[in-house]
């Protein structure tokens, strides 16, 4: 069981978290008062869904989409896998918290080897600005396994899907995906969350307008973004749903 933390006052000045929505920011905190004496924890968005949402709505899928937008605003922090499970690392751990007797982590670190070369590589420049980069870099990645030949644990580090990648998989009408990347850019600053947006788009494939003939009046999604077409009001079909069509009961789940 993790023991006390302490939670910085300058937490909520930050620039960073204070652009995370309110629930995100409830998840940071809960990796924060959660995390073992290494400021390391199960990275599992089941696992912090139980601890974060107890019994509510709230999905494991959106939790998941939460800790990727987490991973891509905070710096320190750090989500990695090591032999299939997914881990978190808080990298600014030691300059908030002060542990009395601190016990061994359990959890493994990030690849060691790559943290190593990005720190040589800064000395050698003298630049803090390298460093942060190096760290920016680190923490907007997730890292993968697989084996060398002398069967050492070692790690491969893959860039996360964008929040624009996220919502494009879940869109019905996949065309013309460079033009709805431009247009998700140019709408950005005034669009909800990604988990607000994907939840638009839940309640709109089950619309009369979209089921409709086979989903041809569907909008491509560059005029969607373009036309802020998530605020429209949805008026939902009371008919069965064919299994193939959007909205039917084979669709992804958000």
């Amino acid at each position: 069981m993790a023991r006390r933390r302490m939670l910085d006052p300058n937490f909520w000045d930050d620039e960073d978290v204070c652009s995370l929505p309110d629930t995100e920011r409830l998840l940071l905190v809960c990796c924060i008062s959660n995390a073992d004496d290494e400021g390391k924890l199960s990275g599992s968005a089941a696992t912090i869904k139980k601890i974060a949402f107890g019994m509510t709505d709230t999905t494991i899928q959106e939790v998941e989409q939460m800790l990727q937008h987490i991973s891509k605003v905070i710096r320190g922090f750090c989500r990695y896998e090591v032999e299939g499970k997914t881990y978190i690392k808080l990298l600014h751990w030691s300059k908030y918290q002060r542990v009395d007797h601190p016990y061994a982590s359990v959890i493994p670190d990030p690849n060691e080897s790559n943290s190593k070369n990005d720190s040589e590589n800064d000395s050698e420049n003298g630049s803090e600005n390298g460093s942060k980069n190096q760290t920016h870099q680190l923490i907007n990645k997730v890292i993968s396994n697989e084996l060398s030949n002398e069967g050492e644990t070692q790690a491969k580090i893959v860039m996360l899907p964008t929040d624009f990648e996220l919502w494009y998989q879940a869109y019905p009408k996949k065309v013309a995906k460079e033009a709805a990347s431009k247009a998700w850019s140019k709408q950005k600053k005034i669009m909800p969350t990604l988990g607000d947006m994907l939840k638009a788009l839940d309640r709109q494939k089950l619309s009369t307008e979209w089921l409709n003939n086979g989903g041809k009046f569907i909008p491509y999604p560059a005029t969607y973004l373009n036309q802020g077409r998530w605020a429209d009001e949805v008026q939902t079909a009371n008919i069965e749903i064919p299994d193939n069509m959007p909205g039917g009961k084979n669709r992804p789940r958000i």
